[in-house]
């Protein structure tokens, strides 16, 4: 049985989810899940969580447009992630990208007082 959690005053906060939804997220946290756990929980993310393959666009509100399009960039990185094949991940760069100096970052006097402050 699926349960959904749906708040009145925001409507585009719609959650959908069942038990075994939350049985495999708990074994993908704890790194136990079977390969259908997983496989399971990836597609409620990407497709309920994220909303992957709904309707993004909301007609006369720019606000939840731009809402519902963040969660989809959540879905389609972690897709474009899961679908690299061995030569693509071997042509990456080990570096960490949140330590790299990104070339607007170097005069951006906010960027800068971060930096200092110990932030990134």
């Amino acid at each position: 049985m699926q349960k959904i959690i749906e708040h009145q005053d925001q409507p585009h906060l719609l959650f959908i989810y069942s038990k075994a939804i939350i049985y495999s997220a708990r074994a993908m946290a704890a790194g136990t899940a079977t390969p259908e756990q997983q496989t399971a929980f990836m597609d409620w993310l990407s497709d309920e969580s994220c909303g992957l393959s709904g309707l993004v666009l909301i007609p006369g509100s720019p606000d939840l447009t731009a809402f519902r399009d963040g969660r989809r960039f959540l879905a389609i990185k972690l897709r474009t992630f899961l679908s690299l094949t061995g030569t693509q991940l071997e042509e990456l760069s080990d570096e960490n990208p949140s330590e790299r100096t990104i070339e607007h970052e170097r005069d951006d006097p906010a960027v800068t007082r971060r930096r200092r402050r110990g932030g990134k």
